[in-house]
């Protein structure tokens, strides 16, 4: 359990335990309905470690850049960058260029894995689809923390490290949080959806939205675009 183990690691086992069930949908551009299950997610979290090992050599945890918006192909590369045993930092790709390689800089990351190369950003940049790519399981070392950025809103954002601890302790509160709050989206023996509104970068989507959700078997629906229409048609 998350009290006996509250681990990065523990969180991704706990996963395991719901196999076929679907831990993703969404509908495409096209009108088709893409599922992907929990054993897919973890089969392919280890080809994305292995992929990202052999891209970056050594022994040494190194922070590495996550800069991908929130879709069902974003836990794979964030899982994939943890297991191989090296710190997630987890950017919003809304942001200026110059603000994003700030955060790099400040955060001591050399290199970043995204859908396209940021000229912005001098860090180097790691195509997301070679991680995606099938490819041999790497073998699992876990990155201590996860690291996310304020919003901002203050003055210039800051960086804070998560570890396994702290987002299990989110997860863990949800019990009592339940005892206060009966109308929270959350049913614990039965099927539940959720939108996948909130940006995974964001530390209340990362822990309350996506691992939180992930961890107890729930399937986490995610939409083409941000439209309007959409979220409406999504719900």
């Amino acid at each position: 359990s998350l009290r006996k183990d509250p681990s990065y690691r523990n969180m991704f086992h706990m996963m395991e335990r719901f196999g076929g069930d679907t831990a993703a949908e969404m509908t495409d551009r096209n009108g088709k309905e893409i599922k992907r299950t929990y054993r897919e997610y973890i089969d392919m979290s280890y080809s994305a470690c292995g992929n990202l090992q052999a891209a970056l050599p050594g022994e040494d945890t190194k922070i590495v850049g996550l800069l991908y918006d929130t879709c069902m192909d974003w836990p794979v590369l964030m899982w994939g960058i943890l297991m191989s045993g090296n710190i997630p930092l987890l950017l919003n790709p809304a942001l200026n260029p110059k603000v994003l390689d700030t955060i790099m800089k400040e955060a001591g990351a050399e290199t970043y894995v995204a859908a396209g190369k940021n000229d912005g950003i001098e860090g180097t940049y790691i195509p997301a689809e070679d991680i995606l790519k099938p490819g041999r399981p790497g073998e699992e070392k876990w990155g201590p923390y996860v690291a996310l950025c304020t919003s901002g809103t203050t003055g210039s954002s800051r960086i804070f490290l998560y570890d396994g601890f702290t987002i299990a302790s989110h997860i863990l509160s949800f019990d009592e949080a339940k005892k206060i709050n009966s109308d929270m989206p959350f049913i614990e023996d039965k099927p539940c959806k959720l939108l996948a509104f909130l940006p995974f970068h964001h530390v209340f989507g990362f822990s309350v939205v996506y691992v939180l959700y992930s961890c107890t078997g729930k399937t986490l629906v995610y939409m083409k675009d941000k439209s309007v229409d959409t979220i409406l048609g999504t719900c």
